[in-house]
C-alpha cells in the first residue's frame, strides 16, 4: 500500500509541476507554458534542486528586463510589462 501511495504522489506531483503550474502561471504573469517548462529543464540540469526553485522567478526577471530595457526604451515601443495586469 505504501508503494501505491508513493507512486500516486509522484505522478500527481509530476503532473502538477510540469503541466498545471505552468498553465496557471501563464494567466498570472503572462508567460507561455512552453518557455517555463524549457527554462525549468535547463535550470534543473544546471543547478539541480536550486535551479528548479529559481528558474521561473529568474525567467520573470529576465522577461521584465528585456521588456523594459530593450523593447520600451531602445525600440521606443510601448508594450504591457509581464505581470502588470
Amino acid at each position: 500500500m505504501v508503494l501505491w501511495a508513493g507512486g500516486v504522489y509522484l505522478i500527481a506531483q509530476f503532473v502538477e509541476s510540469n503541466a498545471i503550474t505552468p498553465m496557471v502561471e501563464q494567466y498570472a504573469i503572462s508567460l507561455p507554458p512552453g518557455i517555463v517548462i524549457v527554462t525549468q529543464f535547463v535550470f534543473v540540469a544546471l543547478g539541480g534542486v536550486w535551479g528548479i526553485i529559481i528558474s521561473t522567478p529568474l525567467l520573470v526577471v529576465v522577461m521584465v528586463l528585456i521588456q523594459q530595457l530593450y523593447v520600451n526604451q531602445t525600440l521606443n515601443k510601448h508594450i504591457e510589462v509581464t505581470g502588470s495586469k
